[in-house]
């Protein structure tokens, strides 16, 4: 159970929110400014109003798989699928 957790929160935590948005906006946010796809670029990119999304989706895919984790391992456990969220916003997929 815990290899199914870790694992999906690894891929949710890969979502790259921030290239998404830029594109539902018309712009590729990596070929922009400083090429960080993260809230600053975007909010310097596309104003408050995209950035605020990003922000609010980088947080929850973060938060979602810990929420979810916590209900079904123990505490211990659920580290580990913290830490797989971080590691997959760092190095995605």
């Amino acid at each position: 159970m815990l290899l199914v957790f870790v694992t999906l929160a690894y891929f949710f935590g890969s979502i790259p929110f921030g290239k998404i948005i830029g594109l539902r906006y018309g712009v590729d946010i990596q070929k922009c400014g400083s090429g960080n796809i993260g809230f600053s670029n975007c909010l310097r990119i596309l104003g408050w109003k995209p950035a605020l999304l990003v922000l609010l989706a980088d947080i929850t895919k973060g938060l979602f798989p810990v929420f979810l984790a916590l209900h079904f391992l123990p505490l211990n456990q659920t580290i580990f699928v913290a830490l797989s969220s971080v590691v997959g916003h760092i190095y995605p997929v």
